[in-house]
């Protein structure tokens, strides 16, 4: 009875990591915000001009403010004066107003702005700073120039673009000479030129940090330009930037922010606790589930009633961070599982090796624990095909990627590449042969395509 109530009690913590299937990334965008900074500079040869430049930010403090990098809002071009700056916050082509820097500080990258005329727009929710976790998904949004080269209207040029990534580590940094140390993430989630002072956001929906930089490196070279006054061509020096390495984008942490906030008197919102969602469809999917369990409970002894639970409440879990089709699968095992129990009855108790869990570390399933059963679950993208379905814009993964098994009369899991396009590997950079099973044991890693889908095999929920 002991043992049985433990297994159940183990399930029940299986739930508490659950999500939604999907990251909102349409709200993201809508607390995401882009500026346009127009400023009259004046030359040291005495010639004024007009310089722009754009960047992006979030809202935060109902929506009065803008968060984003001192760069965007208040950075300097040498050799310039500036004799007037204005700024002007977009959230839209049609909906704008016009903004004034509040705080803002070069050590530490950051800017904070007030809106002259606030719009109804979402203000960001903070994440709490000891749930970010090294490996976790991250989604960052802004409004990269690059991708308004390529646009076809107007109109497109105001909504953000958003991408994908991991964390990859937490750094400390100094950002200036002589200036403190500064905690930052570096991530996978790629950002460019105009993304700065743009938001990083969890799985959630919450920020975790502000994004200021990508990995780059400055380079010099003598080109040949036209000299627009006479005509000719002249040799100058110019300075650009290159991709130092891919991959390696960072953001600020929160611990940069907040305490200024609090100490400007700006109310903002933190999470209660850990990201985890759990979407309608599936709250709807555990009640009658756990109305089944309760009705077989009802009919069998106590100690047959505790092991179903803690079967079908595991299985319940499982179908809390997957698709329809995975649920349907569930159900099935568990149906199965109670003419198992059933039977028990009468044939008494079975050799059963302990249960294995397959664990995501990094992508789409990072957080998830899912146990495993002598019925393979099959990875891939294709809903028809798989039962741990990844969503359709994850390509690297195949339609059908690979598989993973678990023998409970021995114990042992395996792993099979199902003649993936991109392959599936050992934790250690080993590429399976495709339809050849391999042996795991708890703690061994594999992953599909790359590091960025990576999962463990796990003794424990």
């Amino acid at each position: 009875m002991k043992d049985s109530l433990g297994r159940m009690m183990a399930a029940l913590a299986l739930v508490s990591p659950a999500r939604g299937l999907e990251p909102d990334v349409a709200a993201m965008k809508r607390s995401t915000v882009k500026i346009v900074v127009t400023a009259q500079v004046r030359a040291a040869s005495g010639e004024t001009g007009i310089s722009r430049s754009k960047g992006t930010g979030y809202l935060t403090g109902g929506g009065k403010y803008v968060v984003t990098n001192n760069h965007v809002c208040c950075g300097e071009q040498p050799g310039l004066a500036v004799i007037e700056k204005k700024l002007m916050v977009y959230y839209s082509r049609t909906e704008f107003t016009p903004a004034k820097v509040i705080w803002n500080t070069e050590k530490k990258d950051l800017g904070i702005l007030e809106l002259e005329h606030p719009l109804d727009r979402p203000a960001v929710t903070f994440a709490r700073d000891a749930d970010i976790k090294d490996g976790m998904s991250v989604w960052a949004a802004g409004f990269p120039g690059a991708a308004e080269q390529a646009t076809t209207t107007e109109e497109s040029d105001f909504v953000a673009t958003a991408t994908n990534g991991i964390i990859g580590k937490f750094v400390d940094q100094v950002l200036v000479a002589s200036g403190p140390i500064v905690p930052t993430i570096s991530h996978s989630a790629a950002t460019n030129a105009g993304n700065s002072g743009g938001p990083l956001y969890n799985f959630c929906g919450q920020v975790i940090a502000t994004n200021f930089a990508k990995a780059l490196a400055a380079i010099r070279q003598r080109v040949q330009m036209r000299n627009p006054a006479t005509g000719g061509l002249v040799e100058r020096e110019i300075e650009q930037r290159v991709v130092m390495a891919d991959g390696i984008n960072w953001s600020l942490r929160l611990a940069n922010l907040l305490p200024e906030l609090d100490r400007l008197g700006i109310r903002y919102e933190v999470a209660t606790g850990p990201c985890q969602e759990i979407d309608k469809e599936t709250k709807q999917e555990l009640t009658h589930v756990s109305g089944e369990v309760s009705s077989i409970s009802g009919r069998l002894s106590t100690l047959v009633a505790m092991q179903m639970g803690s079967v079908a409440l595991a299985l319940v879990a499982v179908g809390l961070a997957m698709n329809r089709r995975v649920r349907q699968t569930v159900s099935r095992r568990l149906s199965s599982r109670r003419t198992e129990d059933r039977a028990a009855l009468v044939a008494g108790p079975a050799f059963t090796a302990p249960r294995q869990y397959l664990k995501g570390i990094a992508g789409f399933y990072a957080g998830t624990a899912i146990p495993l059963e002598a019925e393979p679950w099959v990875l891939g993208r294709d809903r028809d095909a798989s039962n741990l379905v990844f969503p359709a814009d994850h390509a690297a993964i195949s339609k059908r990627h690979c598989s993973i098994s678990f023998d409970p009369s021995t114990g042992k899991v395996y792993v099979e590449d199902t003649w993936s396009s991109n392959g599936t590997y050992l934790a250690g950079g080993i590429k399976l042969e495709p339809g050849r099973p391999y042996e795991l044991r708890a703690g061994d890693r594999f992953y599909l395509a790359d590091r960025n889908n990576l999962f463990e095999i796990s003794a424990e929920g």
